[in-house]
């Protein structure tokens, strides 16, 4: 965390009724001190809900919470070994919680390349990405809240595809047990063109077994 985050971030909560949530700009960088990414966030256009399935509202040491919220029974799950802060927002959000994006970088994340909690036990974590994300959808459902549903289904289906090299016959499972038939994939960082044509003629299954062949 930068020198003057905290009073910075007070300062913008102050200006802004005090939400109960300010959403952090970051940026990360190797071991080296080489960018690898540049997180600025400005006023969202997509739904809320949205940059939260596809874990775009900052992360823990960029954010600020309001003390406040915490006296209404939500609480951090020391629990969970990944994904808190997600299961946290997910909380504060179903609360109606209020919340701002702050585009000034106050934190620096070093990634580094062994020894951190994202590199071990990947096919824990992604297990709960996943499993939480299930949890959102199905509370956007449920609510009948207006969102773009495929886009919720292409976030998922790009961590179930991540999770399948580490355990591909949970990933088939998870694909067949949440991803609605309806689904169609659309071109993203994570899946190209040629994967689309592939995946429209064989299915998951084999489509990821050729993949994996390619390799």
């Amino acid at each position: 965390m930068l020198t003057g985050k905290f009073e910075k971030q007070i300062k913008l909560a102050r200006e802004n009724d005090y939400p109960d949530l300010i959403i952090g700009s970051y940026k990360k960088v190797n071991e080296k001190g080489e960018l690898n990414l540049n997180k600025i966030y400005n006023e969202k256009t997509d739904s809320i809900w949205i940059n939260l399935i596809e874990t775009n509202l900052g992360i823990t040491s960029s954010n600020l919470f309001n003390s406040k919220k915490f006296e209404k029974k939500i609480n951090w799950n020391e629990n969970l070994q990944s994904s808190q802060e997600y299961t946290l927002m997910f909380e504060l959000l179903k609360a109606n919680s209020s919340y701002i994006f702050c585009s000034d970088v106050h934190t620096l994340i070093v990634c580094r390349s062994t020894g951190s909690i994202s590199t071990l036990n990947k096919k824990e974590n992604w297990i709960r990405y996943i499993n939480l994300r299930k949890k959102i959808i199905d509370y956007l459902i449920i609510k009948q809240i207006d969102v773009n549903l495929n886009k919720c289904y292409q976030s998922l289906f790009s961590a179930i595809r991540s999770l399948y090299p580490y355990d591909s016959e949970q990933a088939i499972h998870y694909f067949k047990e949440i991803i609605p038939k309806i689904f169609k994939p659309e071109v993203s960082l994570a899946t190209t063109k040629s994967y689309i044509t592939i995946y429209n003629i064989f299915g998951f299954r084999i489509t990821e077994k050729i993949k994996k062949m390619m390799k």
